[in-house]
């Protein structure tokens, strides 16, 4: 009978977090309030010698037990207080939308998630077939521990994993393949400081010198339902096509592209394809890309100069200047978006990589939103960071203000007494906002230093900033935050 044993990585994970208590003492040696490192600073240590060594092999270690999980969370929390010189009863939410680093599960699930897109983009992957197989039960109880698979049949359920376009292997070395000709000569000219007429008429001058036989123009769309592509030949017939809403406007330019090198073409011909996107051809011009549609359009070029003699010519035109092909095919673009035109299964590595950073955003923006701290007032948006220049004390006071965990308002915790009062009014209870917005004791210098009535606004401009610290130091309060 075969034994199957469960590995709990309880003593690995009591390794790894005995190593990144260790490499703390870098953060607490240069953390001093008054003279120590800049916060930005202090985070590029936390990431590279502490975040570091949480996330090596984390997909492995993250089938363990939520109790040995839950032991690493208390790395980041320790030194997030550090590095923002954070009070300890500050909730570990608030420090995490503060220091702008994602919670470590979020982290691992994407980090799960982009390795199984890696998986799932290579056929000849060892983990392809049992990261691909449907053998695992959709409904989980709560208490189970998962598999890897499970993990990401888990979290990729508004993800579709199973469309994308497999890594391309070429027959033929990169260095050996008849690249196609780009152009960018139109690109020397500035668009914002020559007219529309100018670059039209060189235009029309490189296509009388170059004489082509088959003229493609393509351009690509791009809103909030979707991307739709277009390719227009010189008659003015229209092909269009939507891909996946997930796609990017380049992969819809690439594709385009790729697309018009399948059109009917006579053996011998030199042929043109026209775009205002000077991103795919800088792409294109990269014979070891990893990009399979650029792989793709590579190996097509040679093929039909191989088996047909038709040399391709990739250029670069300007948008909106009035080239008939390219308004057209904008147009079309555009029209495509809103049609009823089947969406090609067509989805790129790189593209669904930036639908998982924006899940895991979206994530923690959903937790954030639905923790109960006062910094959620003050930054409701985990992606609008406090961007001021201070010295390290004023950033400590106002970082502790945001958070609303002060030694004033907080130090009771610690010594085990009762919450304190404000001493003017008597009955109420001393919090951030009542002494920056309500003590009536402080009016006056509040309307002094030019204080709004609203706390989100003392704290988050620089302008309020530097009268929050002028009240504070004003009222004597400063060294006690």
């Amino acid at each position: 009978m075969l034994l199957v044993t469960w590995v709990t990585w309880t003593q690995h994970i009591k390794n790894v977090k005995g190593e990144c208590m260790k490499s703390m003492n870098i953060l607490r040696t240069l953390s001093h309030h008054h003279w120590g490192c800049d916060e930005e600073i202090l985070l590029r240590i936390y990431r590279s010698v502490i975040r570091s060594k949480l996330e090596y092999g984390n997909i492995l270690y993250s089938t363990s037990c939520r109790t040995n999980m839950n032991l690493l969370n208390t790395v980041p929390n320790t030194a997030f207080r550090i590095i923002l010189g954070a009070f300890r009863s500050s909730p570990s939410e608030s420090l995490h939308v503060e220091a702008q680093e994602m919670p470590l599960n979020l982290r691992r699930q994407k980090t799960l998630l982009s390795y199984a897109l890696k998986v799932f983009a290579m056929p000849n992957h060892p983990a392809h077939d049992p990261m691909k197989t449907s053998k695992y039960p959709t409904t989980i109880k709560p208490m189970t521990l998962l598999s890897i698979p499970q993990m990401v049949q888990q979290h990729s359920e508004s993800i579709n994993l199973n469309s994308l376009v497999p890594m391309f292997y070429s027959k033929h070395a990169p260095w050996s393949r008849h690249q196609p000709m780009l152009n960018t000569v139109l690109h020397r000219y500035n668009k914002q400081e020559t007219h529309g007429a100018i670059l039209k008429q060189h235009f029309l001058e490189l296509k009388t010198k170059e004489k082509f036989d088959e003229e493609f123009y393509t351009d690509a769309s791009k809103d909030e339902h979707g991307v739709a592509c277009s390719i227009v030949n010189e008659h003015n017939n229209t092909v269009s096509y939507k891909l996946p809403p997930t796609s990017s406007i380049h992969t819809g330019e690439l594709f385009a592209i790729y697309k018009s090198l399948f059109s009917t073409m006579t053996p011998g011909q030199h042929i043109a394809i026209f775009t205002d996107s000077l991103s795919s051809i800088q792409s294109i011009s990269n014979i070891y890309s990893n990009n399979p549609l650029i792989q793709k359009i590579q190996e097509r070029c040679h093929i039909v100069k191989t088996n047909k003699n038709i040399s391709t010519t990739i250029i670069w035109i300007p948008s909106h200047v009035g080239i008939e092909g390219n308004e057209v095919a904008d147009q079309s673009a555009k029209l495509a978006l809103s049609s009823d035109l089947p969406i090609t299964n067509f989805q790129l590595h790189s593209d669904l990589k930036a639908t998982i950073k924006l899940k895991s955003l979206r994530d923690w923006q959903t937790k954030w939103n639905s923790s109960n701290n006062k910094l959620h007032a003050i930054q409701p948006e985990i992606d609008s960071p406090l961007k001021i220049s201070l010295n390290r004390k004023d950033k400590i006071v106002i970082r502790r203000l945001r958070i609303a965990h002060t030694r004033l308002t907080h130090g009771y915790l610690m010594s085990s007494e009762e919450h304190p009062i404000c001493e003017y009014c008597r009955e109420t209870r001393l919090t951030v906002e009542h002494l920056l917005s309500r003590c009536p004791h402080y009016d006056e210098i509040r309307r002094r230093m030019g204080l709004k009535e609203n706390l989100k606004d003392n704290l988050n401009s620089a302008t309020q900033i530097e009268a929050t610290l002028k009240f504070l130091k004003e009222c004597q309060l400063y060294n006690h935050i």
